[in-house]
């Protein structure tokens, strides 16, 4: 399928280009779109934005690029109950605070919060956010943490020694974002998993993203490869080409990682400030 980048310097240009795109977008009226956002502020201006532009906004879907995720994990056979998130790993972490073994091995960390349970509840908090933000930024951590044994956490470990006891004692209820879109991706070898995709989400729409992390970007790109996906972007130069401040070396490297990444054909038309990648 393809990949399209659309760049303007201005919102409402790319509300107009969003627009044209759905109004030439074949399909009917019953298929839902759905559209990769990251606030709620951003989703009701869109909605008047298309509705004022096409005269009906209908049967849209707004979603965080994480809750996307998570719907793709599912709709491709996800048997997780649930997917790790700040909001379970909260109260897990917790009540592993509150351990007597925890306690001892790190006294610095557990005399700040000693018997102070608001203390605690904060501190748990900031350090599920913290574990969320692994799961997608920093997903190298996570991988050795994954593979590692609590006898083999030093007394400065305390992040790891609470991550390894979370996923003891979630075992396979809860299952991290990293290993969620891996298997996402790896289903998506699959033909029958292919076809699926293309009758559920046959396009998808990621509109005024500022903060998009590696794993997010691979998905998507992934994704490409059997269905239409759209890049709406703010770029405060769009008529400035974006590999003009790279040098050589690292031209030469995103060239490698392309075909590292095994596709077959690639075609890029330049129109105006659209890129379109067809696979």
């Amino acid at each position: 399928m393809s990949l399209q980048l659309n760049v303007s310097n201005s919102l409402k240009n790319l509300a107009g280009q969003l627009a044209a795109a759905l109004k030439t977008q074949p399909g009917n009226v019953f298929q839902k779109q759905y559209f990769v956002t990251q606030t709620d502020g951003m989703n009701n201006w869109l909605t008047i934005q298309l509705a004022s532009k096409m005269g009906i906004n209908a049967n849209s879907l707004f979603l965080k690029p994480n809750d996307m995720v998570t719907r793709l994990y599912f709709w491709l056979g996800g048997d997780s109950k649930q997917v790790l998130g700040a909001g379970h790993l909260q109260w897990l972490i917790y009540n592993l605070l509150d351990e007597q073994v925890f306690g001892q091995k790190f006294k610095t960390i557990s005399g700040y919060y000693r018997g102070d349970d608001v203390k605690r509840i904060a501190l748990a908090g900031k350090v599920a956010d913290l574990f969320d933000q692994y799961q997608v930024y920093r997903p190298e951590i996570l991988d050795e943490w994954n593979i590692s044994r609590i006898d083999q956490v030093n007394n400065d470990g305390w992040q790891k020694y609470l991550w390894i006891k979370v996923k003891e004692k979630t075992g396979e209820n809860l299952t991290d974002k990293t290993n969620v879109i891996r298997y996402i991706i790896n289903q998506l070898n699959e033909p029958a998993q292919q076809e699926k995709m293309k009758a559920l989400l046959p396009f998808l729409h990621i509109f005024g993203v500022s903060i998009i992390t590696p794993l997010h970007v691979h998905l998507f790109s992934e994704l490409s490869k059997y269905i239409s996906v759209g890049f709406y972007l703010l770029n405060p130069a769009p008529l400035v080409y974006w590999l003009d401040d790279k040098t050589e070396k690292q031209i030469a490297r995103l060239a490698q990682l392309q075909k590292m990444q095994g596709r077959q054909e690639e075609r890029m038309i330049g129109t105006g400030n659209t890129l379109l990648i067809s696979w």
